[in-house]
């Protein structure tokens, strides 16, 4: 069974041969230890292929992610990170307070440009397709700041 299958079944409680894995590591990880990490996932495949978020750079990404500085996300959220391999820490979110939800601007899933090159990504490919636009509970945070 491809980690596809193993997927669709799963989602549509159709009991697959086996619970479907990934395996999500920091970037540091593949940063510093992407030896250890290969062999891991050559151990245990992962049946979940996934995508950077997005494929291409959304207007309000600036930086770049995981290297030591500031940078942008797709959500306008303003990222401090401290040491190489690390997610940061949001010191701008793009709500300062709640009344700028009015007016905020989401991204769109729909956006044809967060799918350039996703064929060519993933021609070929056994896995289900992971398209994430960021973690819920990291971008909530980043979102809005808590007093």
């Amino acid at each position: 069974m491809t980690g596809r299958e193993r997927v669709r079944r799963a989602v549509g409680f159709e009991h697959p041969d086996r619970v479907p894995r990934d395996l999500w590591a920091l970037p540091g990880v593949e940063m510093f230890r992407k030896a250890e990490l290969d062999e891991v996932r050559a151990r245990f495949p992962p049946d979940i292929t996934r995508a950077e978020s997005p494929y291409a750079r959304a207007d309000r990404e600036r930086g770049t992610p995981c290297v030591v500085g500031s940078y942008s996300d797709l959500w306008g959220a303003t990222w401090q990170v401290g040491e190489p391999g690390v997610i940061g820490e949001v010191k701008h979110p793009p709500l300062a307070d709640w009344s700028a939800l009015e007016t905020y601007r989401w991204p769109d899933p729909h956006d044809p440009a967060f799918y350039e090159g996703a064929e060519e990504r993933f021609e070929g490919s056994e896995g289900a397709l992971e398209r994430s636009f960021g973690c819920a509970v990291s971008d909530e945070d980043a979102l809005k700041k808590f007093d």
